[in-house]
């Protein structure tokens, strides 16, 4: 069961109301922006596949996939969504297995 939650900022939909013309107010859910993302992990040498919020994305950029894993709670050598990429097998510790193109955090 997959919850509507950014698994990096924990952020989660918000309550409030659609206002009519005539002001009437119906309850809804704001839902927030989540997006399924591959992100480029150099320690672990795979890709790790995180449902996040586009805030989220920004964030990662900045700050590093290390960090923000390390505030929200998550292990990232035990993540069950990390692969390595297509057509590549390595050993864990050999830093040439990543092509340039894939060192960037967020793909």
């Amino acid at each position: 069961e997959a919850k509507r939650q950014c698994q990096l900022t924990g952020k989660k939909a918000n309550n409030g109301y659609s206002i009519s013309f005539s002001h009437t107010r119906n309850k809804k859910l704001q839902q927030p922006n989540l997006q399924w993302k591959k992100i480029w992990y150099p320690e672990g040498n795979c890709f790790i596949k995180l449902k996040i919020s586009t805030e989220a994305i920004k964030t990662l950029r900045k700050r590093g996939l290390k960090a923000m894993a390390k505030e929200a709670g998550i292990d990232l050598n035990k993540a069950r969504r990390c692969r390595a990429p297509r057509g590549t097998f390595s050993l864990p510790g050999d830093e040439d297995a990543a092509p340039a193109e894939m060192t960037v955090a967020v793909e």
